[in-house]
């Protein structure tokens, strides 16, 4: 699976160059942001298509899938890291 880095129309040129703390901090936490929402999305794609689960089980992980995805939000900033991984183990 790979998962690249949107372009952010409104970032200044030189910010490839820039290697700050916040940077790469910010690149981390967007990258960890990312990677959860894909792999949410791919794990409900999954289980959908299983037709042998049964319903309960399939339901049931649909619903943590859920949680998990409403834990994350549509924010990269304010949703919590441990709280999606709660859902999802």
């Amino acid at each position: 699976m790979r998962i690249e880095r949107k372009d952010d129309t409104y970032a200044v040129g030189l910010v490839m160059a820039d290697f700050s703390a916040h940077t790469i901090w910010q690149l981390m936490a967007f990258g960890k942001y990312d990677a959860l929402d894909k792999i949410i999305h791919s794990l409900s794609y999954t289980v959908q298509n299983l037709d042998k689960l049964p319903k309960e089980i399939k339901d049931s992980l649909q619903g943590h899938l859920a949680q998990a995805s409403n834990a994350l939000g549509s924010s990269q900033n304010n949703y919590s890291y441990e709280e999606v991984i709660e859902h999802l183990a």
